[in-house]
């Protein structure tokens, strides 16, 4: 997030999993016990390590939570 962040990367959640794939090549979701992307995702907001967003589209807009900023 933070790479992304000062990249002024667009802030989606597909385009954060391509950022982890591209700092740790090994990265897969399901090896952190996710079937989807998008639950990694909502877990990681839920332990408060990121916000989403879901846009009108349907795709999920991330940020750093309040307090990271």
């Amino acid at each position: 997030m933070q790479q992304m962040k000062r990249d002024n990367d667009v802030m989606r959640s597909d385009r954060l999993k391509q950022v982890m794939q591209e700092i740790d090549t090994n990265f897969d979701e399901k090896n952190t016990g996710h079937s989807k992307f998008s639950k990694f995702v909502h877990d990681a907001a839920t332990k408060g390590l990121l916000r989403v967003t879901k846009l009108e589209n349907g795709q999920f807009e991330v940020d750093l939570p309040t307090d990271a900023r």
